[in-house]
């Protein structure tokens, strides 16, 4: 049930809605994993995107590391997220697993499956920290979309993924100065730090395995909304 204190999107007035997010801290019972192949079953897209790490560090970065992604809404942060994942997937022979905190495992995660191919990535819904933890033994890259609706600092995140040998991609929301939300602690926790802004351009803002570059990683797609 949604939090009466915020904003009601029926009255357009503010002080009475906000909707109730998902934690991983709620103690309820978790979603089984479910394998990209499922999902692209219930899609009909299909489209292909560039490697964006390869795009945005062409000298390669040392793994395991912890790369942050962030940028305002529309600026393809989770389809930078899966892309990259499955790249890594396809390169590396095995599977990587996705929190999707963000978004669920809704029609918009299945579009994105089907267009980016991702069928070797795993995918799970979580709302406890030792569900966390038994479901990503197994991964060599865990993917988490998003640091604010996971309800985990990004600290907590590094020590059991990349502290452990995984490689570890966190998306992160803005505020309104459009650094990290909630502070740029992620920033300074992560090996590489990169903003995206709209209109398929980026900027890296940290890497300690090489050089930082900006520019444009992706053209936009006609008309089509991605986040």
């Amino acid at each position: 049930m949604p939090i009466w204190i915020g904003f009601c999107p029926t009255c357009q007035r503010s002080g009475q809605f906000r909707p109730l997010t998902r934690r991983v801290h709620l103690s309820k019972p978790s979603s089984p994993i479910v394998k990209g192949v499922e999902l692209v079953k219930r899609s009909s897209r299909n489209w292909i995107w560039p490697d964006p790490v390869k795009t945005l560090l062409p000298n390669g970065v040392g793994l395991p590391c912890m790369i942050v992604v962030y940028g305002p809404p529309g600026s393809f942060k989770t389809s930078f997220a899966i892309q990259a994942a499955s790249a890594w997937c396809a390169e590396k022979g095995e599977s990587a697993i996705m929190f999707p905190f963000e978004m669920g495992l809704g029609v918009q995660l299945q579009d994105m499956v089907h267009r980016f191919e991702a069928t070797k990535m795993h995918f799970r819904m979580v709302d406890t920290w030792p569900d966390v933890l038994s479901t990503i033994e197994p991964y060599r890259l865990v993917v988490v979309d998003s640091l604010q609706k996971s309800g985990v600092s990004a600290d907590e995140w590094r020590s059991v993924t990349t502290d452990h040998d995984k490689t570890l991609i966190l998306v992160s929301q803005v505020n309104s100065a459009g650094d990290v939300k909630g502070g740029m602690s992620a920033s300074h926790e992560a090996d590489v730090a990169i903003e995206l802004l709209p209109g398929g351009k980026f900027i890296v803002r940290k890497n300690r395995s090489g050089m930082c570059s900006e520019g444009r990683w992706v053209e936009p797609v006609g008309s089509e909304v991605l986040s």
